[in-house]
């Protein structure tokens, strides 16, 4: 009994505190909330300005993949301009070679039908020989006894 009196003395007594410091109380509370909406709003401003460094970092790789890719081109048109410069001079090279080889087959062709011609003209003279020798042996002993003479032999 004495204990179901101290509790009751108890309840009353917060009961009164309860009523007595309900402002003390409820400021109290208020100051949490407030502590709690400040910490919120903190935490929506970091969640901005987190989503806005984001969005300098998304804007700043866009601006890195299209400087990459502007580089690639500039280095694709660069091998092509290359490219061409050493074909056509590869062309020019190959055309070059082409007139010398025709020049040079020109120069053979003529040194082969010059010595056709030669080989022509001394099957000729053979035959000249051997048709003067079996003619008259004679003649062209006597032939060479002149030009021995005329020599002083």
């Amino acid at each position: 009994m004495k204990s179901d009196i101290y509790i009751l003395l108890s309840f009353i007594l917060l009961v009164f505190l309860f009523f007595r410091y309900r402002s003390v109380l409820v400021s109290f509370l208020d100051s949490q909330i407030n502590e709690i909406r400040h910490s919120l709003f903190e935490a929506e401003a970091e969640k901005n300005n987190s989503q806005r460094l984001l969005d300098n970092l998304d804007s700043k790789l866009i601006e890195i993949e299209k400087q990459k890719e502007q580089k690639i081109n500039q280095l694709i048109e660069n091998f092509d301009k290359k490219f061409q410069e050493e074909s056509s001079r590869l062309d020019i090279d190959f055309e070059n070679q082409k007139i010398y080889i025709k020049e040079n087959y020109d120069v053979i062709y003529m040194k082969l039908k010059n010595k056709a011609y030669l080989r022509l003209i001394e099957n000729q003279i053979d035959l000249v020989k051997k048709d003067f020798y079996n003619k008259d042996q004679s003649l062209l002993q006597e032939h060479v006894l002149n030009i021995l003479i005329k020599k002083g032999l």
